[in-house]
């Protein structure tokens, strides 16, 4: 943005939109609101925050415009999906023992990465053989794994533009039923509408994230559903949660399953 800088300041500006803007209160994007303009607009359908700084956003720039998904399902524009957390036991000891051992960033990513996910993902794509699904995760090795396993493709940022928009074009033509995604999926690419959504491992207990990837599965006609795993007895059981907590308080019913 400094390269630039000169040419913003030179103007001024008569609407500066801010898509995606609950990212200004950090303090990258914050810059950005030192812009002079006549009018500003922000954009967001999920203006939440972990470190509470909403209240900065309307500081900022103004109130946010989004849509309201209570007001959506219940016009009938789209339907209510169905929300469910599973919690799932760990595949052995090993892994277990390899855990409670850990500490810090390697605790929670072994938690999120326990192999008894990739079984149980493998169950639900049985369960739901004729569903359009996307299989989210946060730690890239899980991602790599799980398409490994699986055999299907895994979106990333290291994979190129155009083989992305390769995958994306036989998801949406139903050559594909189902693929990987990793973080870079969560805003910036326009990712094909699913039938179903596996949240694999998510940011922490995230609201934002977990409210965008089950949005990724609502549509105005047809049922779909999302999962959320998270690993029995960890700190996952709390990180699911809390990113559903935000569907909640939109009168979107989450269930729990303990499997």
């Amino acid at each position: 943005m400094d390269r630039h800088r000169k040419l913003f300041d030179s103007r001024r500006w008569g609407l500066i939109i801010y898509d995606e803007v609950h990212h200004i209160p950090s303090k990258v994007f914050r810059r950005s609101t030192t812009l002079q303009g006549k009018h500003r607009l922000g954009l967001s359908a999920t203006p939440v925050r972990e470190d509470k700084k909403e209240s900065e956003i309307f500081t900022l720039v103004g109130p946010p415009i989004g849509i309201d998904w209570s007001e959506l399902i219940e016009a009938g524009h789209v339907r209510e999906p169905q929300v469910e957390i599973r919690y799932l036991s760990w595949q052995d000891d090993l892994a277990q023992n390899e855990w409670a051992n850990a500490d810090g960033r390697q605790k929670r990513r072994l938690a999120a990465e326990n192999p008894e996910k990739i079984t149980h993902i493998s169950k639900l794509l049985a369960d739901h053989a004729s569903a359009q699904v996307l299989i989210f995760v946060e730690w890239l090795d899980q991602g790599d794994a799980i398409s490994e396993k699986l055999e299907i493709p895994f979106i990333n940022g290291e994979m190129p533009h155009r083989e992305r928009e390769r995958i994306f074009e036989s998801f949406k033509a139903g050559e594909l039923s189902t693929m990987v995604v990793s973080r870079v999926g969560d805003e910036g690419i326009d990712l094909p509408n699913a039938d179903m959504a596996i949240l694999a491992s998510g940011l922490g207990g995230s609201r934002r994230q977990g409210a965008q990837r089950v949005g990724r599965t609502m549509r105005p006609a047809g049922s779909s559903i999302a999962y959320v795993l998270a690993t029995r007895g960890t700190r996952e059981e709390e990180f699911a949660q809390r990113q559903m907590q935000h569907l909640s308080e939109k009168g979107i019913q989450v269930t729990e399953q303990i499997i």
